[in-house]
């Protein structure tokens, strides 16, 4: 669970992350109790998905769900930009706070074909409380080939 982390204050030298705070429906709350874990000069290191992470897949899904069903699903959580993650781990109370980027390109053949490896990565489940059309009822297999 992202969002309850059992760590006794300043009983940890490094907190590693690596893909799951893009879960947490309150990050500033995760990053508060990793800061509050950490030893003094402790370590986040914090590997996540954000800002336009999967833009041109999500554009696809809206458009043709659009189109074949009349309204949009929710299809992923909020992607975090880095000027927000430098926020947020300020806010955390996180003293020097350093945020890097990088960019990796993964192309598919088609829509189908990404969902499947982000199935497979575990990154299939909707936000909770999903609201509108969702791929698996109903016309979802047709706005899916559209997409």
């Amino acid at each position: 669970d992202p969002e309850s982390l059992p760590l006794r204050p300043h009983s940890v030298d490094a907190v590693v992350s690596v893909l799951d705070l893009h879960w947490a429906n309150d990050v500033e709350g995760v990053l508060r109790q990793v800061r509050r874990a950490l030893k003094p000069d402790g370590l986040f290191l914090a590997v996540l998905l954000g800002g336009e992470t999967g833009h041109e897949l999500t554009s696809s899904l809206v458009a043709a769900e659009l189109e074949r069903q009349g309204g949009v699903g929710t299809r992923a959580s909020p992607m975090m930009h880095v000027a927000d993650a430098g926020a947020l781990l300020s806010a955390a109370g996180f003293a020097m706070p350093a945020v890097d980027t990088g960019f990796i390109q993964v192309e598919y053949d088609n829509a189908a074909a990404a969902m499947d490896a982000l199935s497979a990565m575990g990154e299939s489940a909707a936000p909770a409380g999903q609201e509108g059309p969702s791929l698996g009822a109903g016309g979802g297999r047709d706005a899916l080939l559209a997409a």
